[in-house]
């Protein structure tokens, strides 16, 4: 046999939806719109720094991205929190260290 006789017999042989399901399944890859970052995890060679640590989460991949988006919210909570508590001690007239 020829070789191009061997990939006509191939092509033969699949199943009919088979192009169908390849269509489906495989896109050619276009630019996703926005920010884009490089994906990487983080360096232990630098030492452990918990901050940093969570920070990474970011880049790491898609859930680890999606948990580092919430450790960003709960810092915003947090320093809007930190924030409200100075205010309202501010303005009461006291203080935590006042007897």
């Amino acid at each position: 046999f020829l070789k191009s006789e061997l990939t006509k017999m191939e092509a033969e042989a699949e199943p009919a939806g088979l192009d169908a399901a390849r269509e489906s399944v495989f896109h050619k890859s276009t630019e996703l719109p926005g920010e884009k970052r490089t994906v990487r995890g983080y360096d232990f060679n630098e030492g452990l720094n918990h901050d940093r640590l969570l920070d990474s989460f970011l880049l790491t991949g898609f859930q680890a991205t999606n948990f580092g988006l919430a450790v960003e919210e709960v810092r915003k909570m947090m320093s809007w929190r930190a924030s409200e508590d100075n205010e309202a001690s501010e303005g009461s007239g006291w203080s935590s260290d006042s007897d």
